[in-house]
This record gives C-alpha cells, sequence and structure tokens, in this order.
C-alpha cells in the first residue's frame, strides 16, 4: 500500500475517532488532508504524475492547487459530473479546512459533518473512477 493512501485511510479513521470525542475543528482537518492525499496517490498511480513533479508543479502554483486542480482535470477526461461532483466537495472541505485551521470561528457540528460527508462523497468519486 502507498504511504499516501494509508495516510488517507488514516485520516478518515481519525475523522471519525474525533467526532466521537467532539473534537470537530481537527475532524475538519483531517477529513480535508485525507482527500488531498487520496489525490497524491491517484494522481501517481493512475495518471502517472510522480510525487516529485506533484511537489515541483505545487511550488509553483500554490501547496494545494495543483494537485485539486490536476485531479480535476483528470476526472474532467472521464466524464462531466465526476468533474463537477469533484469540484463540488473539494471545494465545500477547502473552504471548511480554512475556517478550521485559520479563522477565529468555532466549526458546529454541521460543519464537521459536512467535510465528513464531503470527504466520504469525494473519495467515493476517486475509487468509482480509479479503482484503487
Amino acid at each position: 500500500m502507498s504511504n499516501l493512501l494509508d495516510k488517507s485511510k488514516q485520516n478518515m479513521e481519525a475523522v471519525n475517532i474525533l467526532l466521537g470525542n467532539n473534537k470537530l475543528a481537527p475532524s475538519v482537518h483531517c477529513a480535508y488532508y485525507a482527500c488531498l492525499q487520496m489525490s497524491k496517490h491517484v494522481l501517481h498511480h493512475f495518471c502517472h504524475i510522480d510525487y516529485a513533479m506533484q511537489d515541483l508543479e505545487s511550488k509553483r502554483k500554490g501547496s494545494h492547487f495543483y494537485v485539486s486542480n490536476k485531479t480535476s482535470h483528470e476526472l474532467k477526461k472521464i466524464g462531466h459530473f465526476p468533474f463537477v461532483d469533484y469540484n463540488t466537495y473539494y471545494s465545500k472541505l477547502k473552504k471548511l479546512r480554512k475556517k478550521s485551521d485559520y479563522n477565529n470561528e468555532a466549526i458546529t457540528d454541521t460543519d464537521a459533518n459536512i467535510a465528513k460527508q464531503s470527504a466520504e462523497c469525494l473519495l467515493n468519486i476517486l475509487n468509482n473512477n480509479f479503482k484503487y
């Protein structure tokens, strides 16, 4: 198993543990990173963009923008709906992760549950289209 695939799975396990212990902000953080890590895994193993190239491109275009944009582009080759759905869920996660990590605002149960559900949907999109 690749390290990023394993980390992604661990982050989703952490989401459930954190939610069960009412640790809402870190659960959002873990949901977001589970998806970023899985996107990187997919780009490497299914789209033949090695991790070094991803890191290089990420430095040029923003730390996470390249990965999400490139994954989105690869999904668009497969079909319109995976492309749109990936972008929708990723956007929700990114917005909630920024609120969780950087803003002086509380994360609500609703926020945390939206992040979890969005992550689960996004990961399903990747799995259904790339069969990791």
